[in-house]
């Protein structure tokens, strides 16, 4: 799926223009580093309130209003962001990514981005928020039952290639 969002540029310090964006609270930090923003802080190698992963929070289901991450902006970061986004929305309706990357899934909402703008050409960091979304159940016996709704037989999930789903005539 395809869309298009508006994103809009913070012209702020970057600790004056997260303070005003981001209020909900209590947000937990990811990837905090230094830095001892936001109410519980989280870094795999800095020393911070807790350390863990990213991928794999040590928190209980709804424990937050808000998860922020800021990981290092390498490319071996990138693959992760999928399980970062999807942690984290587990541990709170809403979560925040700074990064240079964005992550689509029915699942995970992007409601907002803002782009850091410097002089010059350069990579595009991004301020991303996501929410949970309705999130459609696609394990393989939920699609086969689909099938099975859909074709009258018990084939299996390959049979709804080309049938159109949750009513889209595409």
């Amino acid at each position: 799926m395809t869309r298009y969002l508006p994103a809009f540029s913070w012209p702020k310090d970057i600790q004056a223009f997260l303070d005003e964006i981001i209020a909900e609270r209590p947000l937990l930090n990811v990837c905090s580093g230094h830095t001892s923003w936001g109410d519980v802080n989280v870094d795999r190698y800095e020393p911070s309130d807790t350390n863990a992963d990213w991928q794999r929070l040590p928190f209980a289901d709804d424990a937050f209003a808000a998860v922020f991450a800021d990981p290092p902006w390498t490319a071996a970061y990138k693959p992760q962001v999928s399980g970062f986004v999807n942690e984290a929305l587990r541990i709170a309706p809403v979560a925040y990514l700074m990064a240079p990357w964005i992550y689509g899934a029915s699942h995970a909402q992007i409601t907002s981005i803002w782009v850091r703008q410097h002089p010059g050409v350069n990579t595009a960091i991004l301020l991303t928020r996501y929410a949970r979304g309705i999130g459609f159940d696609i394990s393989r016996p939920y699609l086969d039952e689909q099938a099975r709704l859909r074709t009258g037989s018990g084939t299996p999930s390959n049979a709804l290639d080309n049938l159109p789903l949750f009513g889209d005539a595409k």
